[in-house]
């Protein structure tokens, strides 16, 4: 019983670990997209400059839409596909993927 206590620390230990190393990057990243230096070595001040700049170019916006079209189009068919294929039993849903 004590050993499978401490191997479940030692695993939760690990995984939160791991998402340390993943995410505190990003936030970093994040944060300093915000500083108004284009360097990341200090913060200066707070700025949106970045931001518009972003979105006053076409290309970028076209990007955006491209990343995220996906997503919509996901979101949008999946539960419907589930919602056309439900049979007159409502506990049960058919498969149409042959």
């Amino acid at each position: 019983m004590k050993n499978s206590k401490l191997v479940n620390k030692i695993t939760n230990a690990y995984v939160m670990l791991i998402y340390v190393f993943v995410f505190i990057p990003v936030i970093v990243m994040i944060a300093f997209s915000f500083n108004s230096l284009p360097s990341n070595q200090h913060w200066e001040s707070f700025t949106l400059d970045y931001y518009s700049k972003l979105f006053d170019d076409s290309s970028m916006i076209l990007v955006l839409i491209n990343s995220l079209a996906p997503v919509f189009y996901t979101d949008l068919t999946l539960p419907t596909h589930y919602l056309i294929n439900i049979s007159d039993d409502s506990s049960s849903i058919t498969n149409t993927v042959d």
